[in-house]
């Protein structure tokens, strides 16, 4: 079995119409294990089977082996897994810090109530001067022609 280091392939069927759920391990390691292995099935949320692994008790793949080495049976453990459950998204926390940033922007929204003129005055006083100094020269160039 393990002489040209061939691949042990389980393939499991979850309902006869349906896909087919594939494991493989080299055999060089089941024969290593005396023939001992684990099939692992790992199972969804809702109990349905999405994945199935074969693992050899023995994985040390520099084993030597020979035909009387070779085991006359196959003991095989079926385990399952299923998904571990975790911790769950931290709603609250975020809720929280939604309602920090809000709170923030209305209090940088309240800070600035004044009215244009009051908050670019600085902007708009040197272009006022610039423009009456502008019609003032002007007044002085249209007298001087006649």
């Amino acid at each position: 079995m393990a002489l040209d280091d061939s691949i042990y392939i389980v393939r499991a069927y979850t309902k006869p119409d349906s896909f087919a759920l594939t494991g493989s391990c080299r055999a060089l390691h089941i024969v290593a294990s005396d023939g001992q292995m684990t099939l692992v099935l790992n199972v969804d949320a809702s109990g349905s089977p999405i994945a199935l692994s074969v693992v050899a008790k023995n994985q040390t793949s520099g084993v030597n082996i020979n035909r009387s080495a070779s085991p006359t049976m196959i003991s095989t453990m079926v385990s399952h897994q299923k998904p571990s459950l975790s911790v769950g998204p931290d709603t609250q926390e975020y809720l929280a810090k939604m309602d920090r940033q809000r709170e923030e922007k209305l209090r940088q929204d309240q800070a600035d109530n004044r009215s244009f003129l009051s908050k670019y005055w600085m902007y708009i006083l040197p272009v006022v001067f610039f423009f009456i100094l502008l019609n003032s020269a002007d007044q002085n160039a249209g007298g001087n022609s006649e």
